[in-house]
């Protein structure tokens, strides 16, 4: 009787999707807390929605959607990551 592989692919796929969902949760509370303007949280976040969801779509599309979700949450993260430390000028030690 032979053994099948266990794929871990998929478990660890939808762990880091998640993880990175709750760091940009993360990263919204920490802009409320450092209380930024409501329109820096919203350009913040909106240019990183925009990028984000066409990219999971994009992805998707080609019958990938965890992989889709993963880098559309990243993307997300990393945007508005960079605009609240760029453009606003947050140090990013404040935000960790």
């Amino acid at each position: 009787m032979s053994r099948q592989p266990i794929n871990y692919a998929k478990p660890l796929l939808i762990f880091s999707a998640g993880m990175m969902a709750a760091v940009t949760w993360h990263l919204y509370l920490s802009a409320h807390h450092l209380h930024l303007a409501l329109t820096e949280i919203v350009w913040a976040f909106g240019l990183g929605f925009s990028a984000g969801l066409p990219i999971a779509a994009f992805v998707a599309l080609f019958k990938h959607p965890l992989e889709g979700i993963f880098a559309g949450v990243s993307i997300y993260y990393f945007l508005a990551l960079g605009y609240i430390v760029i453009w606003v000028g947050i140090p990013v030690e404040w935000i960790y």
